[in-house]
């Protein structure tokens, strides 16, 4: 196993992405887990949150539906929470990605499941 950072993924569009972390399997020659981070500094308002940062996410990693087998996960420095009936988490999930709030417990949930897979349970 091998963890790359930026690695270049064609999605189902045709278009290429950048995961931000990449963890491959190199003599299988396949792609595990594919992560994307967004960094939300403490002066980041809900608006960009919520504007930029969850549709950015979701549209790169909605195309890469493609790849399928490979556990897909984006992490949030921080997630902020204004608006009532938003469930964000949900939203990732409907395309089989795990929202992972990293200062939170999530990310507990996060390194578990990453080992567990990369052992093959």
């Amino acid at each position: 196993m091998k963890p790359i950072k930026e690695y270049d993924l064609q999605g189902e569009s045709g278009n290429r992405w950048r995961g931000d972390i990449v963890i491959k399997d190199i003599e299988a020659n396949s792609v595990k887990v594919i992560i994307e981070c967004k960094n939300m500094k403490e002066g980041t308002s809900y608006q960009t949150f919520a504007t930029s940062h969850i549709p950015r996410a979701y549209m790169e990693l909605g195309d890469l539906r493609n790849w399928e087998k490979a556990l897909k996960f984006v992490i949030f420095s921080r997630i902020i929470e204004k608006e009532k009936g938003k469930d964000y988490k949900a939203l990732f999930n409907s395309i089989g990605v795990k929202m992972i709030d990293w200062s939170g417990d999530d990310w507990f949930y996060f390194v578990a499941k990453i080992v567990s897979s990369l052992n093959g349970s």
